[in-house]
């Protein structure tokens, strides 16, 4: 076995404890399901790609004897594991029948201040889709949305824009039966139940604040609290679509997910698929933009799709309404 001199590993050991100690709070952060102190949920966001590091140390620390890096590495790379193999090997869907009701729902953030909105908008417009969910909606996209006569193929609508990242919309070849425009938590949000071949399903389009500072973060994890709690409450079929601005494993989008509530890509195979950001120089390195289906919707296919001058993929999912 190789020795290095006593400065030199003292020098090594400082560098790799001060690495171990970053990905030692990730995981003991996402273990006891805290966010606090900021910047955790921003640690937490890459916490995979953060973690990997853990097993060449676990490699480095056997073969230098090092035993309570060994130790505390291994602890680290459990709860990579943890984190990871969920999202990689989910089960996928149960099979449906196949006369059961579908449906196929494009959502975007379509960014605000989006410079290419005629563009965007020619992609919004496509009529392959029953439904179109959007966030950030600002008053010149749905005009541009409107100039394209896109709009015409989707009767029901529900649009609430705005001129920052609070707008929404809900576009819908199938009837609204009813529909609420409010709050959940601190931001808007939209509540439509639509009749889907004389099937019932609720549907939610929200977009939570990013927990990018301290202020902001404690808003971000009671805001997605509300909705889920909000999206709880009707024992119908339920879709909660949106940029949630978290990843399945934070914890509060993964104590969503723990209340009956499958995310549509991790279903489908593709849980370590990445929506944002687009508009780095980076390609993109974490999914923010989820449907979460629960009793009685079942997602067939998910397809990622770029959404002209938008920072988000948006993505097309095909659903079967079974109950």
């Amino acid at each position: 076995m190789p020795t290095l001199p006593r400065e030199l590993a003292l020098a090594v050991q400082a560098v790799l404890w001060a690495a171990l100690a970053v990905m030692g709070w990730v995981a003991f952060s996402l273990a006891i399901g805290v966010t606090r102190p900021f910047p955790t949920p921003l640690l937490q966001a890459v916490a995979p790609l953060i973690m990997l590091p853990a097993l060449p140390l676990i490699v480095l620390a056997l073969w230098y004897r090092w035993s309570a890096m060994l130790a505390v590495a291994s602890l680290v790379f459990v709860m990579e594991l943890i984190v990871v193999v969920p999202v990689v090997l989910a089960p996928g869907p149960p099979k449906v029948a196949a006369d059961a009701p579908r449906l196929t729902v494009r959502f975007a953030n379509l960014l605000y201040d989006n410079q290419n909105r005629d563009n965007e908008a020619r992609t919004m417009n496509r009529p392959n889709v029953d439904v179109v969910a959007m966030v950030e909606l600002h008053p010149e996209e749905l005009k541009a949305m409107e100039a394209g006569g896109g709009l015409n193929y989707w009767p029901y609508r529900i649009t609430k824009p705005g001129r920052g990242s609070e707008g929404l919309g809900l576009l819908s070849r199938y009837p609204i039966v009813s529909s609420t425009v409010g709050w959940a938590g601190t931001r808007p949000s939209i509540r439509a139940v639509l009749n889907v071949q004389g099937r019932l399903m609720e549907v939610f389009v929200v977009h939570p604040l990013p927990p990018v500072d301290p202020l902001v973060r404690q808003f971000w994890a009671s805001d997605l609290e509300a909705i889920r709690q909000m999206a709880s409450v009707d024992p119908m079929s339920t879709m909660v679509i949106g940029d949630f601005n978290a990843v399945s494993w934070h914890p509060p989008l993964h104590r969503f997910l723990s209340h009956g509530f499958r995310d549509a890509h991790i279903w489908t195979g593709h849980g370590l698929s990445r929506s944002w950001p687009m508009d780095w120089s980076l390609p993109p390195f974490v999914r923010l933009d989820h449907a979460l289906v629960r009793d009685g919707l079942v997602p067939t296919s998910v397809k990622d799709f770029t959404v002209p001058g938008s920072d988000h993929r948006g993505f097309v999912v095909d659903l079967a309404v079974t109950k």
